[in-house]
């Protein structure tokens, strides 16, 4: 019997009623699935927050075939909470400020095109339903229940990270991700690696606070939309990431999440006694159990 290779999943265009509480991961690469850190993220997220919706977002076809017998996205269908979208980019965009954008072709001459349409697609996303944004390289540690509505983490002392990003229906969100997407086009650099997004965040926010100083921005000065501190989400920055990948006690306080910079770290293998592996045990025990000593490969 030839194997299914059609499209196993729904357009996110026919869903309507995606709950306010919920976080999205947006796979760009078109490969058809999810590799093992990628789905130990989405599982960490969906244990964490129990009571949220988790939604992936694909760009490219899942078959049915790789949807109930590929171990990884089987195992994340038994999360009640955890859904699988297919998105089709230009259907999606239409009747957004980046509809242009994206139909001139500016992605496609990207040096960086799964990264630069993920960042787009990420603010896309908010723009039409609201709720929190992650990357596939992020690991959730705790909820973010108890943090604002809308809110966004410090990069450095001079910029902000694009994601994640949080962004409510409330008027102070509109008017920032509005914002963002309408000038996404004048940011965007086809030859850097997240330079335009993060770049973009900032000034946006910049204008938002009324100060350049992203040291200075808290919900008081910026109309109720909160920039939290690196080490909330960042609690090893880019240079210091290969000490996930080492034997070793890691002192890291309590972060909401950890970020693995799988531009950086994609060739490094994840060995049982790593502290990535420790973590992943933890809080994404279901995937890690299916790959093992395999974890990262």
């Amino acid at each position: 019997m030839a194997k299914d290779t059609g499209d196993a999943l729904s357009p996110i265009e026919d869903h309507l009623s995606i709950p306010l509480k919920s976080i999205f991961f947006h796979e760009a690469s078109c490969r058809g699935g999810l590799n093992s850190r990628q789905a130990c993220s989405v599982e960490s997220a969906a244990r964490a927050h129990p009571h949220w919706q988790i939604n992936v977002l694909f760009s490219g076809p899942v078959t049915k075939d790789v949807l109930d017998n590929f171990s990884n996205l089987y195992a994340l269908k038994q999360f009640l909470n955890i859904k699988f979208f297919r998105l089709h980019l230009l259907q999606y965009v239409k009747g957004t400020p980046v509809e242009d954008f994206v139909r001139g072709g500016s992605l496609s001459r990207s040096w960086w095109p799964i990264q630069h349409t993920t960042e787009l697609l990420q603010l896309v996303t908010l723009f039409k339903r609201g709720g929190v944004c992650l990357d596939l390289d992020q690991l959730v540690t705790k909820s973010f229940e108890d943090l604002e509505n809308n809110w966004m983490v410090r990069k450095s002392k001079k910029t902000l990270a694009s994601c994640p990003l949080s962004i409510s229906k409330d008027p102070h969100g509109k008017a920032v991700i509005d914002s963002a997407l309408s000038e996404f086009g004048t940011y965007y650099k086809e030859d850097k690696w997240r330079y335009g997004s993060s770049v973009l965040l900032t000034s946006v926010l910049q204008k938002l606070c009324n100060t350049s100083n992203v040291t200075l921005m808290s919900a008081v000065r910026c109309q109720g939309f909160k920039v939290l501190n690196t080490e909330m989400f960042f609690p090893v920055r880019g240079f210091q990431v290969k000490q996930y990948f080492a034997h070793k006690k890691l002192e890291v306080g309590n972060p909401y999440a950890h970020h693995f910079f799988d531009e950086i770290t994609a060739r490094l293998n994840v060995t049982p006694n790593s502290v990535y592996a420790k973590v992943a045990k933890k809080y994404c025990p279901t995937i890690y159990e299916i790959y093992g000593d395999k974890f990262g490969m």
